[in-house]
């Protein structure tokens, strides 16, 4: 039975995935009884970004002068992603780490990138193993601008692997006891998404096309590349596939599901990609060659979703306007008081007119001495402001003194007032150059330390490591 949302003003949380030829939307409003469910697939007839974002606005009735916020989800097949194991079970040292690991899988210059992690699991000898994303900022913009001229509001952008990751902790761990090691797939009309679940954590994924004319071929493509993922993930984590669950665009699974049967010795289950869900409209969506899988899980437990491809620029943004709104919470409470305590006083003034008399007669009086205090407030806040935002060369010399751990040794301190610091000279190893780059980092003298190169070498049998770090002088 098809359930007609009445109202507006119940929460609503949507999701968009964009791609070459189609785009899906899934709109989610939650109330009291159990979450309703807007699917929608569309064809992009045109290439103009200008003609997508119109039609988007026109899907969601985005018409009204407010703004929307939504999820959006980056398909697997357009990120990189690598797990790596780091020598730390610090998250702000593995947060540093992975800034310099980003740029050594890439050819791409800083700029060129976004990357984002999830911390998969820390282990008992001071590792951790992270999943490592990285996605062209090119193609993120262009999505962000899309969308924006829609008149929505990117909140995060996900990783559709650890989307397809949150759809299978909600829909199928509450169906049966999990096994220890499952096989997802997320079958589109042109592409399979894989992820590996390991006791509850996602340890691997990968994704590949299905393009081509003959079914056969492709069918055979997509079993040989399935098990090269199952290989590859039995290499890497010595584990091998309990069960295999498969979902999404319904035309597609009805060719692969007897094949799968065939071709691999691990139980496979079919589950629909709306199960468990209700529908408030289905006529907008042909779930036979679209899948909303991952749109699903990323619609339903977005607090989990780990890895966020948004750019820092935005992400600075929405912190700032979550402060205002926090601000405004705040200002609108002490305002209440406030008004609460004027009503008493203003009952006991209205009693007491005496008072009232008497209470601006001293108000009166200390009117000169309050402007004078106030005067003398903004100028040392001036002065304080000024010597805050200009850090002296002694005081840099000071704080490089106090910060930096025993063994790095500097040959060149180069010190430009009010701009930059460049620190060149030689460390143990590298380890100890990316601990002494966090370290900087969370000094409230530097901001965006980089390492600028490092270089390894053997002088009289002692090893060290040659770098040279750059980083700007914060204002603050």
């Amino acid at each position: 039975m098809i359930k007609k949302i009445k109202s507006r003003n119940k929460k609503t949380v949507i999701s968009l995935e964009l791609r070459d030829n189609f785009f899906k939307i899934c709109e989610v409003t939650f109330s009291k009884s159990n979450p309703a469910f807007r699917l929608i697939s569309r064809k992009i007839s045109s290439k103009e970004n200008d003609d997508i974002s119109r039609e988007i606005a026109r899907l969601l009735d985005n018409s009204k002068p407010f703004q929307r916020k939504v999820f959006l989800n980056i398909p697997r097949g357009l990120v990189m992603t690598r797990i790596l194991r780091l020598p730390s079970v610090n998250d702000d040292e593995i947060k540093s780490m992975i800034k310099l690991e980003s740029f050594k899988k890439t050819p791409y210059k800083d700029e060129d990138i976004i990357s984002g992690h999830r911390i998969v699991e820390k282990q008992k000898d001071g590792y951790s193993n992270v999943l490592l994303a990285v996605v062209q900022t090119n193609v993120v913009e262009r999505f962000v601008n899309i969308l924006e001229k829609a008149g929505l509001i990117v909140e995060k952008i996900a990783l559709g692997s650890e989307c397809l990751f949150a759809w299978y902790s909600d829909v199928i761990k509450k169906k049966d006891p999990p096994p220890d090691n499952a096989a997802l797939l997320n079958i589109e009309a042109e592409s399979i998404d894989i992820d590996i679940i390991e006791k509850g954590k996602l340890v691997f994924s990968r994704a590949f096309s299905l393009k081509g004319e003959d079914l056969s071929a492709i069918n055979k493509n997509a079993v040989d590349e399935i098990k090269k993922t199952f290989t590859a993930c039995r290499r890497e984590r010595n584990s091998v596939v309990d069960k295999i669950y498969i979902s999404g665009a319904g035309n597609r699974i009805k060719g692969f599901e007897e094949l799968f049967k065939k071709e691999f010795s691990a139980p496979l289950e079919y589950i629909p990609q709306t199960e468990n869900i209700e529908l408030d409209r289905t006529e907008e969506a042909d779930l036979g060659k679209s899948s909303f899988v991952e749109l699903i899980g990323l619609s339903l437990k977005n607090e989990d979703i780990k890895v966020d491809l948004l750019p820092e620029k935005m992400k600075k943004v929405i912190a700032t306007r979550i402060f205002r709104k926090n601000l405004f919470k705040t200002t609108g409470l002490l305002l209440s008081i406030a008004l609460v305590f004027l009503g008493i006083m203003a009952k006991k003034i209205h009693d007491k007119s005496h008072y009232l008399l008497m209470l601006n007669s001293e108000i009166k009086a200390m009117s000169p001495q309050v402007l004078k205090a106030e005067k003398i407030k903004e100028d040392m806040s001036i002065i304080e402001d000024a010597l805050r935002k200009t850090p002296m060369a002694i005081g840099i010399l000071s704080e490089i003194y106090t910060i930096t751990p025993r063994g790095i040794n500097f040959n060149l301190f180069d010190y430009e007032s009010g701009k930059s610091l460049v620190l060149k000279g030689d460390a143990p190893s590298l380890e100890e150059i990316v601990k002494f780059v966090v370290i900087l980092e969370n000094s409230r003298y530097f901001e965006n330390v980089k390492i600028k190169y490092t270089a390894k070498r053997d002088t009289a049998g002692k090893k060290a490591t040659d770098f040279e770090i750059i980083c700007l002088l914060s204002e603050s």
